[in-house]
């Protein structure tokens, strides 16, 4: 929701570039509807139109961000559009499958079996063409496909955008990602 987003999107606001947000359906002031792996999908792609279409800003002008299964969404977003070629998830979620193998009860009950939805970025994040920048919170775990992200990536253990470490973190990618472009 865009409400539990403020922080960030203020943090972000900051270093002084325009920020495009939105909340998913089902979130937020939106419609209710079930959330799910491909309506965020879906969403994320009729952002990414708006801005082409609408506000004439195309994928290479952009750098996608994401917070926890955001980023997941944001990564896809990036497989779908080549133009996008940078890419920040901060605290990013395990994959929802491997979720569900946690709990005990997950190994009686065929819950494996109904969930639908996999929210799994390591397709995208084998990319050597996407640049990537992991914020994780401190002393927490990486999801597993942190580590096999492939270059280039830079990891910090800062999951608050306002955090000294995680600033100038971003202001290198943010940097490195306009030099990339050309701009």
């Amino acid at each position: 929701s865009l409400s539990d987003a403020l922080p960030d999107l203020a943090a972000l606001h900051a270093f002084g570039y325009n920020i495009f947000a939105f909340d998913p359906r089902g979130f937020g002031k939106s419609q209710w509807v079930r959330p799910s792996e491909k309506r965020w999908i879906q969403d994320s792609d009729a952002a990414l139109y708006y801005l082409a279409s609408v506000r004439h800003i195309g994928p290479s002008h952009l750098v996608v961000i994401g917070r926890g299964l955001g980023g997941t969404v944001a990564a896809g977003l990036t497989t779908r559009h080549a133009g996008l070629s940078s890419l920040v998830m901060i605290d990013p979620q395990p994959p929802t499958l491997h979720l569900l193998d946690a709990p005990r009860w997950t190994h009686i009950l065929p819950v494996r079996l109904l969930a639908h939805d996999r929210f799994d970025p390591s397709h995208a994040l084998r990319s050597t063409t996407l640049d990537k920048l992991f914020l994780l919170p401190t002393g927490g775990n990486a999801p597993g496909y942190v580590a096999g992200a492939a270059h280039p990536v830079e990891v910090i253990h800062s999951s608050q955008l306002g955090d000294a470490e995680a600033v100038a973190a971003l202001r290198r990618f943010l940097s490195r990602s306009a030099a990339n472009r050309g701009q």
